[in-house]
């Protein structure tokens, strides 16, 4: 019995001591993991040229770990913890051709990864396995998979929004994009859901506050206007790229970078 119960804990408190020592190997599991229910429900994941065109220059300007796919029957998008990023197909057919606004919906869930939202989620999920695990994990099993969807594709904090934001706007200055493709993007969005409370980038918390602090920051006018009163690029020759895991700082007035 005592050897029986020994094995039946074994499996959750190495999923525990993964999430605590090893969040790297975690992220790479749950992210698999993630990628597989997601597909599960909404369909095979494809490559497309022009996402990871987009993608690839955004990772030239700052490297880091990340790869880009389409999703069928999703309107939003979405960084899984090991770093694929998936958008959905209907919300790439609302972007259109303009690239800035790609590079403004990639570059805020590179923003997301750069700040490390999701260990904590992880993190989270790893103690429930572990909880679940005790009781049961067979029971479970199907329930803590669809959890792991659910706690990814949720929206985060406002304060998280906003850092992913800022975050995105210095990357996609240092890969040569126009930043107020952003506002261009939320606006949009905003626009095809009227009625719909934000969660992850469709529904993120308060758009309005978000393309407010956008527009201040890249001092663009308020009354929705598109005309810039600053350049678009930076002037001159910019500090080399930097891996998206250094340190960065929260956008300073544009065009400035890091």
């Amino acid at each position: 019995m005592h050897i029986l119960l020994l094995l039946l804990l074994i499996i959750p408190i190495l999923r525990l001591l993964t999430a605590l020592i090893w969040p790297g190997l975690l992220k790479r599991i749950e992210g698999r993991r993630a990628e597989a229910t997601l597909t599960h429900h909404l369909g095979p994941v494809r490559e497309d040229a022009r996402l990871e065109q987009i993608g690839e220059r955004l990772l030239m300007a700052r490297p880091t770990d990340a790869s880009f796919a389409v999703i069928p029957k999703m309107d939003n998008a979405v960084a899984l913890p090991n770093g694929r990023i998936l958008v959905g197909e209907q919300m790439l057919q609302r972007i259109g051709h303009d690239p800035d606004m790609v590079a403004g919906l990639l570059a805020h869930e590179l923003g997301h990864l750069h700040h490390k939202h999701l260990i904590s989620r992880i993190q989270t999920l790893a103690l429930a396995r572990f909880v679940l695990g005790i009781v049961g994990e067979g029971i479970f099993r199907r329930l803590i998979n669809n959890q792991i969807a659910t706690l990814i594709i949720q929206g985060f904090s406002r304060r998280q929004e906003t850092d992913a934001d800022e975050t995105a706007l210095n990357l996609m200055v240092d890969a040569g994009y126009d930043p107020a493709g952003m506002v261009r993007l939320l606006e949009q969005l905003k626009r095809a859901h009227p009625r719909q409370r934000p969660t992850r980038l469709s529904s993120h918390p308060d758009s309005d506050a978000r393309i407010q602090h956008i527009r201040e920051i890249l001092k663009l006018p308020t009354d929705g206007s598109p005309k810039r009163s600053v350049p678009a690029t930076r002037p001159g020759p910019g500090p080399g790229p930097g891996p998206l895991d250094e340190p960065m700082n929260n956008v300073l007035p544009f065009p400035g970078a890091r």
